[in-house]
């Protein structure tokens, strides 16, 4: 949902920054009814955009307004079919586009039960995203982020599978956490996967 004079907001914005390649705004997500912020300290984003996504995703479908003459089409030809808006914000940033970020609202997300986010497949896409990721040859760091990042999503898969009574796969997803950076903190949950270990309370 496009709050009001959002868009006008954003055109201003890029009047008054002109080198500036997109814009992008805060907003919220009603869960229960209520409005909660989304994307908060945003303002911080152009400071260091990579470091910032790994944080918390701050591209949208609704929080952004793009200067055309920077984006062909071409750049948009290669989407994700889950979190793309997490991939496009990880290219353009690889590519050094220069954001404007205003802590305005100028949009509410609803959130809804059936949303796409929700699923299985959405959350069991993050491994090939984050290869996708190391392909463009980010930086040293940005590298070790992203992989620190896969081994947690690894752990997440464990536990997934580990509730489905899956044990093989519950196994062979945590050794996978375990051999990437940062991957030892998860070496607790190897009891877990021993038969007969109590169940998780």
């Amino acid at each position: 949902e496009y709050l009001v004079g959002g868009t006008d907001l954003k055109l201003l914005t890029f009047a008054s920054n002109p080198e500036a390649d997109i814009v992008i705004t805060s907003g919220f997500k009603q869960i229960g009814g209520l409005d909660n912020p989304a994307m908060s300290s945003i303002e911080q984003v152009p400071l260091a955009p990579l470091p910032r996504l790994f944080e918390s995703n701050w591209l949208s479908s609704c929080n952004a307004l793009y200067r055309s003459t920077s984006f062909p089409p071409a750049f948009f030809a290669d989407s994700a079919a889950y979190a793309e808006w997490t991939w496009w914000a990880f290219k353009l940033a690889l590519a050094g586009k220069r954001l404007v970020a205003i802590n305005q609202p100028t949009f509410r997300i609803h959130d809804t039960q059936g949303s796409l986010s929700k699923s299985a497949a959405y959350h069991d896409a993050y491994q090939s995203l984050f290869q996708r990721m190391l392909d463009l040859n980010p930086p040293m760091d940005v590298v070790r982020t992203i992989k620190v990042k896969m081994s947690a999503d690894w752990h997440a898969r464990s536990g997934r599978a580990l509730s489905r009574g899956d044990w093989l796969n519950a196994t062979a997803c945590h050794l996978r956490s375990l051999m990437l950076p940062d991957g030892l903190r998860y070496l607790a949950f190897t009891r877990r996967l021993i038969p007969g270990w109590p169940p998780k309370g």
